[in-house]
Formats: structure tokens, sequence, C-alpha cells
């Protein structure tokens, strides 16, 4: 099934170039990826009229890629190591298919050496710069080197051969903290940490250690000194076999958490032309430096006050973001790398020809919850709906899954991107909220709350007043945002409204008793509906509905709400019931949408901060007793969220101090430790290392110490 949006229009400001006689065409691409950027390969590669082969994991066998593929094929077990990381199978299925060439899209084999190395080795294209290329760059501390030979400003730091425990300390020491701790081969926040001071250097190091070489196979670190509230801002570059480049200009990526980029926008604010004509410069210098060929991404950190920019890393891959590029430049940038990488030369090697038009945003939707530190949410897509954001040009939606899809916790959480763009910075950021507040879905968490409660924040609105540790910064300010508490009491008028019309509707369809079909409309008497008991987080909101349709009357507490229903469409499906209302209340008219499954009610209004409040569907009963903190119940260690046991620190009987770490688990891709909240005694391990483990599941059980000493 085709996505619900086509790609951007994409207008070359040139007639194409001929093909070399070095060229040989890409007929059929194996894509070596899956989620949101395999299905944006394949757009690009149909409008191409170039086939598609997908590849897929366990979990992934009815995913949106394989669905959108010409082919698929089975390369293993859910496990990315096993799957997406099966080097020799992927290729034992290009040999089979005779493809011409790999995509390895981002992530998983994209900046693989090997994996490069392999694919030309065994006649096939590999999608991206040459091995040597890659090594030379994706290696941060050989990126360091040639960055200094090159004149490209760096940060002071450590990227020695020696990497022992101590050796890194020492480092540390002598640059001063607060440091930065950087896997070599590191990418996405993955097998990154700040170090603030020198206690705690080593729990951050082995941190750090243990996620980069579960995540690239490669724990070797590099330190750098922090550098106070920068901005991130990188250069997307272009070369070809001929050696030519271009950049397209430049991203900046600071609003960020933990590393881990959320909204990306092009061009850069506050960038003056001389600045960007020198990041430009630098960049092309380091690309040219390897004679890098393909698409690539030179990161920098520019200083507080805005007057120097240093060498971050190069990235030799397509960026997640490389969408907001297009937006401003109207190049397809997948479409460049498939040429380039059949023999073409760059499609525009003229920089003066390739300009900037308007602004673009780019915001990544996770699924995570804002509220229990972004802990990842996988689990089924219940509904997703995307039609609101149909057909508007300055729109563009990059997604991973459709409604009905499962998010599995054996990878990154990110179900997809919303570009927006605008002809300038602030309608741009409009349009992205917008989009924003007018997606709807539910069955897994997401970070939308948190992504409107940015697009309104003073900072980024002030012409991108932003810095890489502003969310860190304000996280509290932020998170107080996506709770949305103001208006609870409507939303929950709203749920028990959406409730009540998909009852009525259920009973009118399949109930043959009129009785029941009635609304309880009664000459000169009020009819009295029903009573609705909901949960959102520690607070219970009790609803009581009178009227008949379309005038209702709701009570919660000692207010009432007054509201007209104006209309109404009901979606029942087997995993879900739905209404969309158009609903009358103080004088001004919403447009809110109410999806029950299980016995969830979720509420969604662009006119809410968050655009969405959840509820619990509760019995009367349950509210007495609510009370958390029973003291039996604290002393199980339970699974915050559902993931994979990675590590099992402590043993039956040993002593733990309050802060101990006590276990590890991965789940989409990130480390958790699970830490004793109390001097205790393990009593008992209740999981083992490579259990898969559901959210609330009890892992260790704990004593206090004296009752263990009786």
């Amino acid at each position: 099934m085709l996505p619900r949006r086509p790609l951007i229009d994409v207008v070359l400001a040139h007639k194409r170039l001929k093909s070399s006689k070095q060229c040989k065409p890409i007929k059929k691409l194996l894509i070596a990826n899956r989620g949101e950027i395999a299905c944006r390969i394949m757009r690009t590669a149909r409008r191409l009229d170039i086939a598609t082969i997908a590849v897929y994991g366990e979990t992934d066998r009815d995913a949106m890629h394989v669905r959108l593929a010409d082919s698929a094929y089975h390369i293993g077990p859910s496990a990315a190591s096993l799957s997406y990381l099966n080097q020799q199978r992927i290729l034992d299925i290009a040999q089979r298919c005779q493809v011409d060439a790999i995509h390895p899209g981002y992530g998983f084999l994209s900046e693989n050496a090997t994996f490069a190395e392999a694919c030309v080795q065994n006649g096939l294209i590999f999608v991206g710069p040459s091995s040597s290329a890659m090594r030379a760059m994706g290696s941060k501390d050989k990126a360091k080197e040639i960055m200094l030979a090159a004149d490209v400003p760096t940060v002071d730091g450590y990227h020695g051969a020696d990497q022992s425990d101590e050796k890194l300390k020492s480092e540390a020491n002598r640059i001063g903290y607060p440091v930065m701790l950087k896997a070599i081969c590191s990418g996405g926040g993955k097998g990154m940490r700040t170090v603030k001071n020198e206690s705690e250097f080593f729990d951050f190091l082995h941190s750090a250690r243990s996620e980069a070489k579960s995540s690239f196979g490669d724990d070797r670190m590099i330190v750098e000194k922090f550098i106070h509230s920068p901005r991130h801002v990188e250069m997307q570059i272009f070369g070809d076999n001929y050696g030519n480049y271009v950049h397209l200009f430049e991203r900046d990526c600071s609003a960020q958490r933990r590393c881990q980029k959320l909204i990306e926008e092009a061009p850069a604010p506050l960038i003056s032309n001389s600045m960007r004509q020198k990041m430009g410069k630098s960049a092309i210098a380091a690309a040219s430096s390897v004679n890098y060929v393909g698409a690539g991404t030179v990161e920098f950190l520019i200083s507080k006050n805005g007057e120097q920019f240093y060498f971050m890393e190069m990235n030799t891959r397509l960026q997640v973001e490389h969408p907001v590029t297009e937006m401003i430049t109207g190049l397809d940038l997948v479409e460049w790398q498939l040429r380039i990488a059949s023999g073409e030369p760059l499609p525009i090697r003229d920089q003066g020809l390739i300009t900037c038009r308007g602004h673009g945003f780019e915001a990544r939707l996770y699924a995570e919850n804002p509220l229990e530190d972004f802990a990842p949410t996988p689990g089924k897509l219940v509904y997703f709906d995307l039609s609101s954001l149909d057909n508007l040009a300055n729109i563009r939606l990059e997604m991973g899954y459709q409604k009905g899809d499962c998010i599995s916790a054996h990878y990154d959480p990110l179900i997809g991107k919303i570009i927006a763009w605008g002809t300038d910075r602030t309608s741009a950021l409009q349009t992205l909220h917008f989009a924003l507040a007018n997606l709807r879905l539910c069955g897994v968490g997401s970070n939308i709350p948190f992504l409107l409660a940015l697009c309104k924040n003073t900072y980024l609105i002030r012409q991108g007043c932003m810095y890489t540790q502003f969310i860190a910064d304000h996280f509290e300010e932020l998170l107080l945002q996506c709770k949305g508490e103001e208006w609870l009491n409507v939303a929950a008028c709203w749920a028990h409204l959406g409730c009540y019309l998909i009852k009525r509707s259920l009973l009118r369809n399949y109930s043959s008793d009129p009785f029941k079909i009635a609304d309880g409309f009664r000459i000169n008497l009020p009819s009295v509906d029903d009573e609705l008991t909901l949960r959102s987080g520690e607070i219970v909101v009790i609803t009581s509905l009178k009227g008949s349709s379309p005038f209702f009357s709701f009570q919660v507490g000692e207010g009432i709400y007054k509201m007209t229903c104006v209309r109404s469409i009901i979606d029942i499906a087997d995993i879900y019931q739905a209404v969309k209302m158009d609903v009358e209340y103080a004088n001004e008219r919403f447009r809110v949408t109410l999806v029950r499954y299980d016995e969830k009610a979720v509420v969604y209004c662009s006119h809410f901060p968050t655009s969405v409040v959840d509820f619990e569907l509760m019995e009367p009963a349950h509210t007495e007793s609510m009370s958390v903190g029973d003291p039996i119940a604290e002393r199980n260690i339970l699974s915050p969220l559902p993931g994979i046991i990675e590590q099992i620190v402590v043993t039956a009987g040993q002593q733990v101090k309050k802060g101990d770490t006590l276990l590890v688990m991965v789940a989409m891709k990130m480390e958790y430790s699970l830490k004793a909240p109390f001097n205790a005694v393990v009593d008992r391990v209740l999981c083992q290392v490579g259990d898969s483990v559901p959210k609330g599941a009890k892992l260790i059980h704990l004593v206090d110490s004296d009752v263990a000493d009786n």
C-alpha cells in the first residue's frame, strides 16, 4: 500500500547531464533498511523506474516497507544483529535477485566500511562513499586528524590509541570538566555521555562503552572538551567521481535531547552569509580531503556568541533530516545519490545555481512517553489518522508505519517525520505546529505533546535562540506544558460524549430492542443517560451526562458544561471505535476526535496545548483506593517499559545501596539502568539475561537489610 503523502515534486534548475561511458545504470535496487527511510528510498526509485527489493526481520513480515517494495525477502530473526546487520545474508539475497546496487539508508550498515567493501567485491554498487572515505570519516579519531591537516577548526580533546580507562580519565582531567565522551563510531546520540566531574567519569565511561559495543560493535572512545550552550549546525554536501563538490546549505539541529535531534530547520537562523560561506568551504575541504563521493553531512558546533565554529564529525550517509534540505532546494537527494552511484557527475556542479527558497522545519515523531522520561512505548498503532494533512502543499509526511502496524522493541522508536515549509521562518513554524496538532495516533505513546511545546516555546520562536542544552535546561517547563491539565474537564466531557455516541450507534446497529435504542428523551423532563469515571495520570474525573442529541449538559464536580454536537462521524473497527465530532462549547466550535480501545479513551483536539488527552476508563469502585506507595510493591523492581534484559549486575543475597545499578535492559536500541531505590538485600532475581519482558514485569525482589539479617 502506498504512503498517504507523495514525495515532493522535484524541479531541477538545469538540464540533466548525459551519462558518461563509465555509468552503470541502476535498474534493480536492494534497500538494506526498514521503516520510513526504506519507504522514502523506494518512492524515488519507483519514480526513476528502478525495481526495489526489501529485506525484513521476523517482526517486520508485514511492515510498510515490505508492502511497498516490488519484492521482499526474509533475512532472519527480529534482533537487528541477526537480520538488518547480517551482511552475508543481505549479500546472498542481492546476488540471488541480481540487483545492481544496495542502498543502506541510515543506521544499521550505512556507515559500515566492511559492508561497503564487500558490496564492491561482489560486483554491486554501494550507494554511498568508498570504504576508505568511510573509514577515514566514520572513525572520529581519524576524522579529527584529517580535519587538523585540512585546517578545519576542531574542539580540544583526546583521540589517541591508548584506550585504557585510566588514560581516558587522565586526558579528561587534563582537558578539564565537563567533557564529552564519544564512541569512535557513535551516531544518533548513542555511545555518547556528558561527564560533569571526575567522580562520575568511570560510570559514564562504562555506560557509553556498553552502549557503543551493543550498537556499533566497537567500544573505543574519544574525549573532547564540552562546549557550553553551543548550536549544532550541519552542512549537506555532495561529491562525485570527477572531483566536483557542492553544498546544499545548512541545517540547524540544536533542538535535541540527550544528543538525539528532535526538530531541525533549514536554513539555520542567525547565520551570516560570511559564516555560511566559511562553513561551506570547510565542509567541502573535509569532503575533498578523503575524495568523498555521494551524500554526506559535515557537522559543526557554533559557539554561544556565534563567532566561532568547530568540526564535530562527518556522517558518511544520508541523514534522517535530509527532507528539510529538499524542501528549501527543491532537489531530491536520494535521486542525486542514485545518479552519482551509477557514475554520473553531480546533477548541478555550479554552486551558484543551487538556491535556497523559503524556510523548512522537520519534527521527528517517536513512539515514546515524555511524561515517563521518554521511555519507548512499543506496541500496536491502533489508530493513525493523517487525513486532515492530505494534499496540503506545504506539509510533507515521511512515515514508516500505518494504522494497525506494530512498533517493535527491537528497533529505533522513530515512527516518521513531519516536514513543513513556509515562505519565511514564522510561517514554516506555524505550519509545523498545525501539522503536529492535527496528527492523530494512539495505541502507543508519542512525543507529539513535547514537540508542540517546543514549537510554542519563546526561545525557538524568537528567531532561533536555541542551543543543544536548551531542552535539558528547560525540561520541567516543557514537561509541564505536556500535561494540558487546564483542558482536562472539557476533554473528559468530550470523552464521555464520544463514548455515548459510540454506544448509541452500536445499540442501533446490533440491537432490535426499541427501549435500548431510545436515548431517553422525555417531554418536559431532562433525560439522564449515564455517568462515566475516567482517569488521566493520577487525576480522576467523574462526569455525569444529561440531555438528548444534539444538546448535552455535563456535570464535573461543581462545574456544568453545556455542549451541542453539531455533527458526528463514527468509525467502528476490530481494534478500536472512533468518532469525529464538531462540538459547540462556550460560543466556539471545536473539531474533536475520540478513539476508544481496550479500556482507554483518547481525545484529540488541535486547541489542546498537547493536542491529545489520554484517559483510562474505570469502574466507579476503582477510584476508592488509588494510592501508590505500597511498601510491599516498592520492594519489587519492575520493568519500566517493554525490553530485553541486557545485564544482571547483582545476585541473590547481595547487599546493595540506594542508587546501585541492579540490572541493565535495552529497549529500542537505548540502554536503561535500573537502580536500587533504598539500601537493601537482593532476595530474588526473577529474570535472566536475554529475557524479553513486558512493562511492569517483576525483575528483582528486594528486602530491607534488617529484615534479611533476622
